[in-house]
């Protein structure tokens, strides 16, 4: 008799603790509240006016058409060798100087480094000027 007892009294509170948490679960588990989903204020900024540039430094002195390519493998299944294909072209400018950069000198790009000037270059647009030859 009292394993009965004991049984059922395990059984009414295993069920009252169900009953509790089913009650409690989603109060507790109910995900962010209405403050969390308001849409936030925007802060307000200030577009700076980009300082314009004087002429003489959009003045390109070397624009050279300069090829774009795409490297593609060359069977359809995505393997096989690689293939340099020209998807198009574009004018590119060298005339903005050089600046000075520290490489490897060995070729395996380890050892000692060692100053390296580089040309800068950049994509001439409709902002740019080319020279008229005269």
């Amino acid at each position: 008799m009292k394993t009965k007892r004991n049984i059922s009294h395990l059984i009414g509170l295993g069920s009252l603790l169900v009953l509790a948490f089913g009650i409690t679960a989603p109060r507790v588990y109910g995900g962010p509240g209405a403050q969390y989903w308001a849409p936030k204020p925007q802060p307000k900024t200030e577009q700076a006016a980009q300082p314009s540039l004087p002429a003489a430094a959009k003045i390109c002195t070397d624009p050279k058409i300069v090829a774009i390519t795409e490297t593609k493998n060359a069977w359809a299944n995505g393997r096989g060798p690689l293939q340099v294909t020209k998807v198009g072209s574009k004018r590119a400018c060298t005339s903005c100087g050089s600046f000075t950069v520290m490489k490897p000198s060995w070729h395996n790009a380890r050892g000692p480094l060692q100053p390296v000037t580089i040309t800068a270059q950049h994509d001439c647009d409709s902002a740019c000027v080319t020279p008229t030859r005269g």
